[in-house]
């Protein structure tokens, strides 16, 4: 059987779609092809190489990159940045996961402590969003 190419999409590919990816590679790589990208790469955030790497996964080798740049053909792209996400067309199926700006939620911290326990949080969100893709596939 062949196995699906899962495409994990935000604005700058630096934070969510990087933890998914990571996810997916540490969860989901005995069954699906695992892929990031966005729509104006910034690079890999280090605060998300820090916190994937306290939960115990290495994301430091990957890289951030236009989905233009991809070189498979995508069966199923997730857009984690909600409304945030540009209008695009692809030539497979566009699920929308509202997944917030862990910068946005920290931003609003009164505290370091609680700004960590943000992008924290939003980590956890995606991890519990990856586990869970096939009711995605599924559905």
């Amino acid at each position: 059987m062949t196995r699906l190419n899962l495409v994990f999409v935000c604005n700058g590919n630096s934070f969510r779609s990087q933890l998914a990816e990571g996810w997916g590679r540490a969860l989901l790589a005995d069954c699906y092809n695992i892929f990031s990208a966005g729509f104006e790469p910034h690079g890999v955030n280090p605060k998300a190489v820090a916190l994937m790497a306290e939960a115990g996964v290495d994301i430091s080798q990957q890289t951030s990159k236009h989905l233009d740049e991809l070189t498979i053909r995508p069966d199923y792209i997730f857009t984690l940045c909600g409304d945030a996400c540009p209008v695009f067309s692809a030539p497979c199926p566009i699920i929308k996961i509202d997944i917030p700006a862990p910068g946005k939620l920290a931003a609003a911290a009164t505290t370091p402590e609680a700004a960590d326990e943000a992008y924290r949080q939003v980590r956890e969100q995606v991890r519990v969003f990856v586990e869970n893709i096939e009711q995605y596939l599924n559905g």
